[in-house]
């Protein structure tokens, strides 16, 4: 499996008005990986990590954008790359 992710610098962002960070971050999943149950996969470890966005599958590969706490993010980030 080929992990890409577009610049998280880009996509990092204060939620407003509570001085909290949160960070957007987008992947394209490429490899064996677009297998029955791997988007539930995904969904499951988007809320085990309260976070939002959406999953779809393509011929390039699997497509995810996530977004929330700057930490959800980096383990849902570290999660994807080694359980999947």
């Amino acid at each position: 499996m080929n992990l890409e992710l577009e610049n998280p610098a880009e996509l990092t962002k204060k939620a407003v008005g509570t001085g909290a960070e949160r960070r957007r971050r987008r992947f394209l999943l490429k490899g064996v990986v677009q297998g029955v149950g791997f988007r539930p996969f995904v969904y499951g470890l988007a809320q085990k990590n309260n976070l939002q966005g959406w999953v779809n599958n393509s011929s390039a590969g699997v497509f995810i954008e996530v977004e929330g706490k700057m930490e959800a993010v980096e383990d849902f980030t570290r999660e994807v790359s080694h359980q999947a």
